[in-house]
């Protein structure tokens, strides 16, 4: 409708609650804007938002007080770790919103339930499988937020067109604003403005459905590679204030960073040993390194002619 909503005024305890779980202004825009697109055209988004932070800030609250209210206490659901875990999945049913709570918190973890929350996040239709009964499939009409404590949550690739990273706020409790049960009376009150203000929203459909690009999710990029993964990226990009930082001061290293962006190439000597001293893998040889880079798009190459031939790490 034509109604005007302030937050401040109109439903400031919600904003406040808001503001805490998402502390960046440009953040909480992001998640109005994908929160609005899924309430007004009741579509499943390709993407989801991961809020990492610890305990009491306002995640859990945020489910219980706004969105099952939003979206139907049984269509929102929130989902352990051991219930993705586990081969039967019927509490996948007839849900439109999924919280999943600490779910693969660790190594082994992440690794062995990506392929499931990829399914759940992108996937046309579920199979559910209840014990006792035939698998069958349903449309999938799941949109998903995680919760975690933990600082790297999930594996997230460097193509990863899925997650949106937010890092939460402080403990509520600690907030002067914040107080049970008047807060939660204050949410309830205030819910139906929120909710026509998200219905008022001039959504973006196609941000939305793109994930931003913040320092929280290249932070959990970086943790999801491995050593080499990570090298051969930063020297692909030519990425002097990475190697500035993370690479001691040594003679090996003092070459022309200009040269190396134009020409995409650097010798192999001066590749080999700056990984050596970055990683601390001095026993490692250059034949490894060799085949390692080469996995990654960095190939190996000899020019120049006669006495003056060098080898030389290439890449497109």
């Amino acid at each position: 409708n034509d109604m005007k909503l302030i937050p401040k005024e109109h439903f400031g305890e919600i904003q406040r609650l808001l503001k805490n779980l998402i502390p960046k202004k440009k953040e909480r825009n992001y998640f109005l804007n994908w929160l609005a697109a899924i309430l007004q055209t009741r579509k499943k988004l390709m993407t989801s938002f991961v809020f990492i932070g610890p305990q009491g800030g306002g995640k859990g609250v945020f489910l219980s007080h706004i969105l099952k209210p939003l979206f139907g206490d049984n269509q929102t659901i929130q989902v352990e770790d051991e219930q993705l875990k586990s081969s039967f999945n019927g509490w996948i049913k007839n849900v439109a919103f999924i919280a999943f709570n600490e779910v693969a918190h660790d190594n082994r973890g992440r690794n062995s339930l990506n392929s499931k929350i990829k399914s759940i996040i992108t996937d046309p239709s579920i199979t559910v499988n209840e014990k006792n009964i035939r698998t069958y499939q349903l449309d999938n009409n799941i949109n998903c937020i995680f919760y975690s404590n933990e600082k790297v949550p999930l594996l997230v690739e460097r193509s990863d067109r899925r997650f949106t990273i937010m890092e939460t706020g402080g403990n509520l409790a600690n907030k002067k604003w914040f107080e049970v049960p008047k807060s939660f009376d204050r949410f309830k009150s205030e819910l139906p403005n929120f909710a026509q203000y998200l219905w008022n929203y001039d959504i973006n459909f196609k941000k939305a459905n793109t994930p931003l690009e913040n320092r929280m999710k290249k932070v959990l990029i970086s943790a999801a590679q491995n050593r080499w993964e990570e090298f051969a990226h930063h020297l692909k990009n030519g990425d002097k204030e990475w190697f500035q930082e993370m690479a001691p001061d040594n003679i090996f290293y003092r070459f022309k960073w200009d040269d190396l962006v134009n020409e995409k190439r650097l010798e192999k000597d001066s590749a080999y040993n700056l990984f050596k001293d970055l990683y601390d893998m001095n026993d490692l040889s250059k034949i490894a390194f060799t085949k390692q880079m080469a996995l990654y798009g960095i190939q190996s190459a000899r020019e120049g002619k006669r006495d003056d031939r060098r080898q030389y790490l290439k890449w497109d």
